[in-house]
């Protein structure tokens, strides 16, 4: 199994498939579809404007991937299929609005119960529904309140998660296929490769001008891509 803390450095790199945009990724997330469970990450694109007001439109874009590997997946748009029913008409506050711990040692043991989870779905089939909620709940405590809630949104609705649905909550991981032919048995089981069966593509070629997490430094004027990190905003 791969750690979290190295899958989460490719899926900020690999978003976007090799598109060279200013964009954030926020921190990974279980996510669950058809019974079976993910690692999930959205994004949002920005501009110097963004920057200097400190409101970002809502995530746009956020893929899913296999929770052993951390291979992607599938790609959407949210304009496509989305996974919130925030609006899109408004700009969300990313500033700081709190005493935030970014430190190196508070994001080791963040991670350290990610793993745990995603062991737990790997070798037992079981989702740990409370230590998952200690890792959600970390990372949500670095994030301005107004963007909050895209990460309770995209995650696993538990039982204690603040946006629960009803009849959302899963225990076990279920062997079966979705309809699209996507995803097999082998997406959340050991597996020698890497489980997905063909190179994944954007849900359409456009890419809408919008962000997620923004850090204090310029977007760079060639259009090459900014690495930034969810918890980056809280230099804002």
């Amino acid at each position: 199994m791969k750690k979290s803390v190295e899958i989460s450095e490719l899926l900020s790199k690999d978003v976007l498939g090799g598109i060279k945009v200013p964009h954030s990724v926020s921190q990974p997330l279980i996510y669950s579809e058809n019974g079976y469970y993910f690692l999930a990450v959205f994004a949002f694109f920005f501009n110097n404007e963004d920057i200097k007001s400190g409101l970002v439109e809502r995530p746009s874009l956020w893929v899913i991937a296999n929770v052993e590997t951390g291979d992607i997946v599938k790609r959407y748009e949210t304009k496509e299929v989305d996974f919130s029913d925030a609006p899109y008409d408004i700009k969300y506050n990313i500033r700081s609005d709190g005493q935030y711990d970014t430190s190196q040692g508070y994001y080791d043991r963040a991670f350290g119960i990610l793993d745990e989870v995603r062991e737990g779905i790997i070798k037992q089939g079981v989702f740990h529904e409370d230590r998952y909620m200690e890792y959600l709940n970390m990372i949500v405590a670095n994030i301005p309140r107004e963007y909050q809630r895209f990460y309770y949104d995209l995650s696993v609705k538990a039982e204690n998660n603040p946006n629960k649905k009803e009849d959302s909550k899963m225990e076990e991981v279920k062997n079966v296929s979705d309809e699209t032919g996507v995803l097999d048995e082998k997406m959340n089981s050991p597996q020698p490769d890497n489980g997905a069966d063909a190179e994944p593509k954007l849900v359409s070629d456009s890419v809408d001008d919008t962000a997620q997490s923004i850090k204090d430094e310029e977007t760079k004027a060639d259009g090459s891509e900014a690495v930034l990190c969810a918890i980056d905003i809280s230099n804002l």
